[in-house]
């Protein structure tokens, strides 16, 4: 354990002088004119552009010698053979198990797993056809995390492409509103849920499931119709059939399969509902090219490995504290919260696998939005503010509407942003745009119009929006963060963070809902809970 820490503290030592020192002016690295050329690589439709990161090849050759020496491919392979990666629960990751296509050479270990995951995939298949068959049309999915994030980003972003008939709702709040506003569009006989919880234990989903069945029940429907109207995607099926879903509705996957890596399991059988099986395998199928990619590519071209280094060169050598994706496609809203989840919930983390301390940063708080509407928000700071941002730029190539011009113009914004990021504009030049450089005010002004450039951003430019490049993009960010929580030192498949607020709940909903105060809370707990019960009893 000792050896490994200390590797990992050269490799954020290298991090440090490589980013105070060769990759302290991007712009500089431009005197290589085939920059762009060698730092940019493509996987099945999507391609990405890592020129305006502050990579070159020392830094590079040094990171994957000392990936070497922690023993980073030997990581991938305990992923992709079905070994403990989870120690702190005991459990495999098997996110990658579900990708590899019927014919794959499978672990020995792990025939049985996928026999089983392609049973489920079959019998994912034949339900949403019986439900279509019922008269099924709105599939409303009641999860949260991983079971929402995924399915939802996929399906929004593929709506278009729907079989007729099928569509898709989501609902992931405990708040009353979010359930509400589905509701009141749907008609109970042509509608169906699906209580997607992997632990079927789930607060949010199992209140949302009761007040779904409720409503079915208000209008008319008897027990067993309503009981026809439920699917249940977990890894407690006994539970679910406790709970009133028929064994016939209920898909199972591993325990092995965390929920923010779960979109490729029965998580993903809204996707299925919507779009068909075909579709869905594609999606499989783009990701699989992803794996088969990282656990092959040598480091110097690996793009999981090349996205891991540059989230830990801003992360652990320059110090920011955030990163921005900004998509330019409406279609892939989602994404960033996607990855908000994917990055910060599996690498936010202050200790390492072995509960010590971390000497350096972990996670970066993910955020980001839409472009060109957010370039009218936040693009402010991200240009002049006092923190650097480093920048995810994401969109598709394919125009996939009636107007083209619409699409020129949108590329054309996204990349004078990457641009200008890079370039900025010195105060000679901002001066040099007012009429008269002496007067005090146009000085003023020359300086407010300063952009300090030399940011960093990567550009990940889709063929088109479909179920396979879909699969590549997020398999991609799937692999950048394991790599990267390895590198680190972190246990990216548990989150233990978001237990304890869940604990307290327990304790406090009670007394929030009208029963006793609970001892032992600090007074601006008991204050806003007292303030609450008095605001609901007037």
């Amino acid at each position: 354990m000792s050896r490994e820490r200390d590797l990992r503290l050269d490799l954020a030592e290298l991090l440090r002088t490589h980013a105070a020192g060769p990759g302290a002016d991007l712009r500089a690295l431009f005197a290589d004119p085939r920059r762009a050329e060698r730092w940019s690589v493509e996987i099945g439709g999507c391609w990405v552009d890592l020129a305006k990161q502050a990579l070159n090849d020392d830094l590079v050759a040094a990171a994957a010698e000392l990936a070497g020496r922690l023993r980073l491919h030997e990581a991938l392979e305990q992923l992709f053979a079905g070994e403990i990666v989870n120690a702190s629960e005991g459990r495999a990751a098997l996110h990658t198990l579900l990708r590899m296509p019927p014919q794959a050479a499978i672990p020995a270990g792990l025939v049985q797993h996928h026999a089983g995951i392609q049973a489920t995939l079959s019998q994912m298949e034949a339900l949403a056809g019986r439900l279509a068959d019922a008269g099924i049309e709105v599939l409303v999915n009641l999860g949260i995390g991983g079971s929402d994030l995924g399915p939802r980003l996929v399906y929004e972003a593929l709506a278009a492409e729907a079989l007729p008939g099928r569509r898709l709702r989501f609902v992931a709040n405990v708040d009353g509103n979010a359930l509400e506003a589905v509701l009141r569009h749907l008609d109970p006989r042509r509608s169906a849920f699906v209580l997607a919880s992997k632990s079927f234990g789930t607060q949010e989903t199992r209140m949302n499931a009761l007040s779904a069945i409720a409503w079915m029940r208000a209008h008319g429907l008897d027990k067993e119709e309503v009981a026809q109207r439920l699917v249940a995607v977990t890894a407690r099926p006994a539970a679910a059939t406790t709970f009133g879903v028929p064994p016939e509705h209920v898909l199972g996957f591993d325990e092995a399969i965390g929920g923010r890596y779960s979109v490729w399991s029965a998580i993903g059988f809204p996707l299925v509902y919507a779009f068909g099986v075909e579709r869905f395998r594609a999606l499989l199928d783009g990701a699989h090219a992803v794996d088969q990619h990282v656990r092959t590519a040598p480091w110097e071209r690996n793009l999981g490995f090349l996205l891991a280094l540059v989230d830990l060169l801003h992360r652990c050598g320059f110090g920011h504290p955030s990163h921005a994706v900004v998509v330019y496609d409406e279609r892939l809203a989602r994404l960033p919260e996607y990855l908000q989840q994917l990055e910060m919930e599996s690498n936010g983390k202050s200790v390492d696998a072995h509960g010590t301390p971390l000497p350096f940063p972990s996670a970066p708080v993910v955020w980001g939005g839409v472009g060109t509407s957010v370039q009218h928000a936040f693009f402010q700071a991200l240009h002049q503010g006092t923190d650097v941002v480093p920048v995810s730029f994401v969109a598709a190539a394919h125009v996939e509407h009636s107007l083209p011009a619409h699409h020129d113009a949108l590329i054309a914004n996204m990349a004078a942003q990457a641009a200008a990021l890079l370039r900025g504009r010195s105060y000679a030049e901002a001066l040099a745009q007012e009429r008269d450089a002496a007067d005090p005010a146009a000085i003023a002004r020359a300086r407010q119009r300063v952009f300090a450039g030399n940011r960093p951003s990567t550009t990940i430019l889709l063929d088109r929006v479909e179920p396979r490049t879909l699969g590549t993009l997020i398999a991609l960010m799937e692999h950048k963060v394991y790599l990267a929580g390895r590198l680190l030192g972190i246990n990216s498949f548990d989150q233990w963070g978001v237990e304890l607020g869940k604990e307290i709940c327990g304790e406090l909903l009670p007394w929030v809902a009208g029963g006793a105060p609970v001892a032992g809370f600090d007074s601006s707990t008991a204050a806003l809970v007292e303030r609450y019960r008095a605001a609901r009893s007037r």
